[in-house]
């Protein structure tokens, strides 16, 4: 059992981490492209234009990373709840007002495109550098509205069970995005502005796919005529935590941005925007890890799963160590061929170009393990601590050491405070949890990120089977748990009937194929609540069988589901990871008789 709950638990981190990590590459994909072949085409400067515009693509990131985390989390719990009218409204909203917002942010690029090349440190006195950043901030403003709407159109196509047109949407952005870049240094010879239109117009082409989920849908239908704005603050209010990371990697470049110039002029900044170029991209791996222990920590603390939480945090921090520290290297070692992508060997940004990637490449680990602690944390509900971590990390670690750093060792500083502020920020995380465990005497020791908690094998019990026949065997090892944790009869009756139902249910639906049927139930018992979570790796129930299924419950069907959705405080249905999990939370009903007695 301890070897297949691995095998599990291994799954579990690699695709949660890997859905992640698609998303970052896919978001960096069109910068990417538009710095290589700007630098192949235009030349150092326009690379330099380039990499400054880069906190242009965080500031969409910022509105739509705020709207698409909040409409999705809502529309999700409604569309759980069966309330698919509502859900429609809120999508709606949220579709309104990120038209409206990107109305009002194209404007401001478009109109003050010369303003904003300025805060964003490209002046009038730098001459070229200014000209190419003012005409590529316009050409990119203009697909402001693509660019924020992608974002939020995603989730909602992913709750419709469409990831095919996800994936495609991508496709159509790649390959929009280098043609319309060839195109404009091959044939209309547009310049940055030519560049910055195109990758606005891959982003619309990406759009258009997104939007076909929801010409033919029956469950999301688009109307500005139903739309409901109660739900726009809560939305904002799920969405900031979101925003509080984008803040910190708009703030930190315009400061280093002026910092860079200074030290080293255009060629140092050139060095910089390759750095900026294929950033995301081997960040994505540590970034994914890190988001993947978000997933993972709100489900298994949801289903107060601690054993398997702290499973899941010793993967993947062996992931950290051995797959990030090998990409580490990796990444340090091919230093001087990805420079030389961006620029030629003999030019003045070359060597700085290289010593830039080498001190970002030593921070991978660091910047990984960062990123999981600030996951774990905001997944333990600790948000102003997330908050603060994420700040500090983000912003002011790496500029408090670019101001101590720069004014002795020059341009060769500023890079260095890529890494030290990364491993600096670990030491400090490790030593204040140290601290507070050893004061606490936290049962799994010094190193440990979790808070402690109340380990008591006899409240809860776990099962696996593979198919009906073994349910008659699991339904009394299950009655026998509830019978000994003092649960109410008739609660009981209702919870034998749920699991033997929900079973059936999920061998129906999830397993009309050939492949090897595995369901995991587990009940939890606490003085407050009964939580059952069933998670098998079968076909996942799409949202529409989820309301079929609700459509049953009004019918008489289904009796143990309909009487327990009713006792239900909560219920969630999951799909991550490519496993189903079916999370129900009851208010505990004990056995008066064993209590009188």
């Amino acid at each position: 059992m301890t070897e297949k709950k691995n095998r599990i638990t291994h799954q579990l981190v690699q695709n949660a981490a890997t859905g992640i990590i698609l998303m970052e590459i896919a978001g960096a994909i069109t910068y990417v492209i538009d710095g290589t072949i700007t630098s192949r085409f235009i030349g150092d400067t326009a690379l330099a234009a380039n990499g400054m515009a880069g906190i242009c693509f965080t500031v969409f990131a910022v509105i739509s990373g705020v709207l698409a985390a909040g409409v999705s989390q809502i529309c999700s719990e409604e569309i759980g709840k069966g309330n698919v009218e509502k859900s429609n409204r809120v999508f709606s909203m949220a579709l309104f007002v990120t038209l409206l917002t990107s109305i009002v942010v194209a404007l401001i690029g478009i109109l003050f495109c010369d303003q904003v090349a300025a805060l964003i440190g490209a002046t009038k006195d730098t001459g070229e550098l200014y000209y190419h950043a003012s005409t590529y901030i316009r050409g990119f403003f203009i697909g402001a509205h693509g660019h924020i709407l992608v974002a939020v159109l995603i989730p909602e196509v992913q709750i419709c069970g469409k990831n095919k047109l996800i994936i495609a949407s991508i496709g159509a952005l790649t390959i929009a995005d280098v043609i319309g870049d060839l195109l404009n240094v091959l044939v209309f010879h547009g310049g940055m502005f030519g560049m910055g239109l195109a990758t606005s117009i891959s982003y619309y082409v990406s759009m258009l796919v997104l939007l076909s989920c929801f010409c033919n849908n029956n469950l999301f239908k688009i109307s500005f005529r139903h739309i409901d704005f109660s739900a726009l603050l809560s939305i904002l209010k799920i969405g900031l935590p979101r925003a509080t990371k984008r803040v910190g990697n708009i703030i930190r470049p315009l400061i280093m941005n002026r910092m860079i110039i200074l030290a080293g002029g255009a060629a140092a900044m050139a060095a910089f925007s390759v750095e900026q170029n294929v950033r995301y991209v081997v960040e994505s791996v540590g970034v994914g890890i890190g988001g993947g222990i978000f997933l993972l920590g709100g489900m298994f603390l949801g289903e107060k799963d601690y054993h398997m939480l702290k499973s899941c945090c010793k993967v993947s921090l062996q992931y950290i160590i051995l797959g990030v520290g090998a990409l580490s290297i990796v990444y340090f070692m091919a230093a001087p061929f990805i420079a030389e992508i961006y620029v030629p060997v003999n030019a003045p940004s070359y060597d700085w170009a290289v010593s830039i990637l080498r001190c970002h490449a030593v921070s991978l680990p660091f910047l990984a393990y960062n990123e999981f602690y600030q996951n774990l944390v905001q997944a333990q509900k600790k948000y102003i601590l997330t908050h603060i971590h994420t700040l500090c990390n983000k912003l002011i670690c790496i500029i408090a050491l670019c101001f101590v750093l720069a004014p002795y060792y020059g341009v060769l500083g500023l890079w260095l405070s890529i890494p030290l502020s990364e491993i600096l920020l670990v030491v400090i995380t490790i030593a204040i949890n140290g601290i507070r465990n050893k004061l606490q005497s936290h049962p799994d020791g010094f190193f440990s990120l979790l808070e402690p908690y109340e380990d008591n094998p006899e409240r809860y019990l776990e099962i696996h089977m593979s198919g009906t026949e073994e349910l008659p065997e699991q339904i009394s090892l299950i009655k026998t748990f509830c019978q000994n944790n003092q649960l109410d009869g008739k609660q009981l009756y209702y919870i034998e009937l749920f699991i033997e139902e929900i079973t059936v249910f999920i061998i129906e639906k999830g397993f009309t194929d050939s492949r090897k049927k595995e369901i995991n139930i587990r009940v939890h018992i606490d003085s407050e609540d009964v939580i059952i979570r069933t998670r098998d790796n079968g076909s996942s129930i799409t949202v529409m069988e989820r309301m079929e299924l609700l459509e049953k419950l009004q019918d008489g069907d289904y009796i143990g589901i309909r009487m327990v959705y009713k006792l239900a405080q909560e219920m969630q249905y999951i799909t991550t990871m490519n496993i189903n999990n079916f999370i129900v939370t009851l208010p505990k009903r004990r056995n008066q008789k064993n209590e009188k007695n």
